[in-house]
């Protein structure tokens, strides 16, 4: 495959031959044993995975949002309780993070704040919330990059 930077090649090749300006060729270049099973196609920059996947040690990896618990159990007399919010985009130095949820401002999707490309934040839940959150690069609010729904009872 022709290229002049990485970011012409398609997943599965690792390294362009080419530089800006002049022509070149994709190809693959692995070293060391291959892991097993491969955790996703060679890649040699995030340009060429598919959104919400970054580039790892040559390989596309995609990103992570996680809760726990989940659902988050409110004990018996309390209206709120906390939950851990943990996620993880590799290859990408900072995420906005997007909600939107059925108590306080039903239905309008809020900005929660800029992080780093990955990290935890001890986040409230009240009982009989459901909450979608959607994680996004950084300034492109296009296609969210990982998606999670998290709900609170008693």
């Amino acid at each position: 495959v022709p290229c002049h930077t990485i970011c012409d090649c398609p997943a599965g090749y690792n390294s362009c031959t080419g530089s800006p300006g002049e022509a070149g060729i994709c190809f693959s270049q692995v070293f060391g044993p291959l892991p097993s099973p491969l955790p996703g196609p060679f890649c040699g920059s995030t340009c060429q995975c598919n959104g919400g996947v970054g580039c790892v040690g040559g390989y596309c990896v995609p990103a992570t949002m996680t809760a726990s618990p989940n659902p988050v159990i409110i004990p018996a007399g309390q209206t709120t309780a906390t939950f851990t919010l943990t996620w993880n985009a590799p290859d990408y130095s900072q995420v906005d993070l997007l909600g939107v949820q059925n108590l306080q401002n039903p239905g309008q999707v809020l900005f929660l704040g800029t992080g780093l490309g990955s990290g935890t934040a001890l986040e409230p839940m009240s009982v009989g919330e459901v909450a979608t959150l959607w994680l996004y690069n950084h300034g492109d609010r296009t296609t969210p990059i990982a998606t999670l729904r998290v709900t609170g009872r008693h």
